[in-house]
C-alpha cells in the first residue's frame, strides 16, 4: 500500500472511530465530536486497512444506500483511493456529497478538496470554499487550513489575509 494512502486510511479510522475526548490526530473532528463506530462498518475498515478496495466498496454500497452517514462517507474515500480503472471520482464525489449534505465533516473536508482541484467534479472555487467553510467551522482542523489558503490565494473569495490569518491561528489552536 502506499505510504500516503495508508495514512489517509488511518485518518479514516481515526475519524469515525475515535472517542469522545480522545487526543485528535491533525485533520481530525475535534474532541467530543467523534461519533462511534456503526458495528456493521467494521468489515470495510478492516478490508480498507488492508487495501481491499473491492470488498470495501461491496460491503458499503448497501450501508451507504441506506443513508448510513459514515458508510457514505467511506465508500467516497474507497471510490476516490482505488487505483487504476476501479477508481470513480465522480461517484467518490456523490458519496462525500451525501455525507456532506449530512453534516460529516471529513465528507465536507474532502468534497471541498474534489472542487477545489477538479476531480470527479467541475472546478469550482465558491463550491471548495463553501465545503472548507462548512467542515472549519465545525472544528475540523485539516479544513480549517485548507481555508485559510483560499482566503491567502483569494480563490473563491477576494484575498483576506485577515480570515487566513484567523483560520490559520484556529488550525494550530486546534492541531
Amino acid at each position: 500500500m502506499k505510504p500516503a494512502l495508508a495514512a489517509s486510511l488511518a485518518l479514516c479510522v481515526c475519524c469515525v472511530c475515535v472517542s469522545p475526548g480522545a487526543a485528535q490526530p491533525a485533520g481530525s473532528a475535534p474532541a467530543g465530536a467523534a461519533r462511534s463506530i456503526d458495528p456493521r462498518l467494521r468489515p470495510a475498515l478492516g478490508a480498507l486497512q488492508q487495501g481491499d478496495r473491492a470488498q470495501a466498496i461491496h460491503t458499503l454500497q448497501p450501508l451507504a444506500k441506506e443513508g448510513i452517514t459514515q458508510a457514505q462517507y467511506l465508500l467516497g474515500l474507497a471510490l476516490e483511493s482505488t487505483p487504476g480503472a476501479q477508481q470513480d471520482l465522480p461517484a467518490a464525489a456523490g458519496w462525500y456529497r451525501r455525507a456532506a449534505d449530512a453534516g460529516d465533516p471529513a465528507a465536507q473536508n474532502n468534497l471541498g478538496a474534489m472542487y477545489y482541484d477538479g476531480r470527479g467534479v467541475a472546478r469550482d472555487d465558491a463550491q471548495a470554499l463553501r465545503w472548507y467553510g462548512a467542515a472549519a467551522d465545525q472544528g475540523f482542523v485539516q479544513a480549517q487550513h485548507n481555508l485559510a489558503l483560499m482566503h491567502g490565494m483569494g480563490r473563491g473569495t477576494a484575498p483576506d489575509p485577515v480570515q487566513m490569518a484567523r483560520w490559520l491561528q484556529r488550525a494550530a489552536d486546534g492541531g
